[in-house]
């Protein structure tokens, strides 16, 4: 339980920009979590500061920490429970973010698999340890991490077409304001094309018309 009570903290902290002291939060819900052999909630602590090292830009570190973490939450995937699949599969989830964030298109699909196999196996969206876990938080992320990696058409042709609505109204926001995101980069970029097109048609068109 005080593990938990460490993550809960660290989540919040993370959330209101206070980087530092949720990787506090974490590494001692870490130790708590480490004396108890409680291997769920080590995971779901790991997810926590991987987290938080994104909060700080740390993207290259979240991306290790995201293998490390994965390798060691390996052995207990063979007849894992639900809530170590939620904690496996939302590690991948943010470690996908961190790969993006650090351009690295390559890893962000691996993980991106990782975590959608883990749904797959899940079978169906849940909440357990609040992670909000599923093939629907998969999709989110594909839609998140495409914007991220400047694959804007990607995010608008996926993010409209995904049903958050089983999911906590956090996420559901976060998801809709990811897509509004996509939209405005995508009607800037179609600006600067017909501003950057228009000239050219404008030359042509008086060369046939002189012509």
């Amino acid at each position: 339980m005080l593990g938990l009570a460490y993550q809960l903290a660290a989540v919040q902290l993370t959330k209101i920009g206070e980087a530092d002291l949720a990787w506090i939060a974490a590494d001692r819900g870490l130790s708590a979590a480490r004396a108890a052999g409680d291997i769920v909630v080590i995971g779901t602590l790991l997810r926590s500061v991987t987290h938080a090292l994104q909060a700080t830009g740390r993207y290259r570190e979240a991306v290790q920490l995201t293998n490390d973490a994965a390798n060691y939450l390996e052995p207990n995937m063979r007849e894992a429970t639900p809530e170590m699949l939620s904690v496996y599969g939302t590690l991948f989830l943010a470690g996908s973010i961190a790969a993006a964030r650090a351009n690295d298109a390559i890893t962000t699909r691996s993980f991106l698999q990782a975590a959608d196999e883990a749904a797959t196996r899940l079978g169906r969206d849940a909440n357990h340890l609040w992670t909000a876990f599923g093939p629907t938080n998969v999709a989110i992320h594909r839609v998140a991490t495409a914007a991220e990696l400047g694959d804007v058409q990607v995010a608008v042709d996926l993010g409209p077409r995904v049903d958050t609505a089983g999911l906590p109204m956090e996420r559901r926001v976060r998801h809709a304001l990811e897509v509004a995101r996509a939209y405005s980069t995508w009607n800037r970029v179609m600006t600067h094309w017909r501003r950057c097109s228009m000239p050219r048609r404008w030359h042509r068109s008086r060369s046939a018309t002189t012509s």
